[in-house]
């Protein structure tokens, strides 16, 4: 998005931790993320805890089941009833 809009990235989050106290990284689309951000059915901790047992499969398959209870958009407006979900994880 940033290559077609500049501006973007100054819409970035960003911030600085401890290597000591991180053991765990995620990356991921908005797609997933919603289900924090958007749909607020579940905490980061939750997805962290869903991401080391159950890996980034459970969590889509998460973020699925709850989009579909709301297959028309009325709850969650949305332009379709699933958008692209990617995540990257890995653990240290």
């Amino acid at each position: 998005m940033a290559a077609a809009i500049p501006d973007a990235a100054q819409h970035a989050l960003t911030g600085t931790a401890r290597m000591e106290d991180i053991h765990s990284a995620a990356v991921m689309s908005d797609g997933v993320s919603r289900l924090v951000t958007e749909y607020g059915m579940a905490t980061w901790f939750d997805v962290f805890a869903t991401l080391k047992t159950g890996g980034p499969r459970e969590l889509i398959e998460t973020v699925r089941k709850v989009e579909a209870t709301d297959p028309s958009g009325l709850r969650w407006p949305r332009y379709k009833s699933g958008d692209d979900a990617t995540v990257a994880y890995c653990r240290w």
